[in-house]
């Protein structure tokens, strides 16, 4: 079988504020085209793992980790918010909450904004879209 598009191995992650890990020793493949499903109660570490693929574990919610995690041959914590932005979307458990203008459009000239594109680039992508 191929790589895995995302694989932890043996990765743990305690938040900062917490006294006990929120993940504990978690070994995870998976492969391109598989679909997964993570459910639990509230608590149990499903946002940890999305925070902890989408790079915000460690760049935005500081804590102890270890073990290992590649995202597409990357390791998000080396990578940061930014440039695993260009691998991974993420949606919100409250899809209202994740947008920022009132229209599409805005939404994407945002996202272009981030990327530091020009307003000329933008407006061009927005139009396209």
């Amino acid at each position: 079988m191929d790589n895995p598009i995302i694989a932890f191995e043996h990765f743990s992650f305690k938040y900062r504020t917490q006294e006990e890990p929120t993940l504990v020793d978690l070994n995870l493949k998976i492969h391109k085209g598989e679909k997964i499903l993570i459910t639990g109660p509230s608590g149990c570490g499903k946002s940890t793992i999305a925070h902890c693929i989408n790079g915000l574990i460690p760049s935005s919610y500081p804590g102890e980790l270890s073990g290992s995690l590649v995202v597409d041959g990357v390791k998000p914590s080396e990578e940061g918010v930014f440039g695993m932005s260009h691998k991974v979307g993420t949606i919100l458990q409250d899809t209202n909450g994740q947008f920022i203008g009132l229209t599409v459009a805005e939404d994407i000239a945002f996202a272009l904004e981030n990327e530091a594109r020009s307003q000329e680039e933008s407006f061009q992508k927005v139009e396209q879209a």
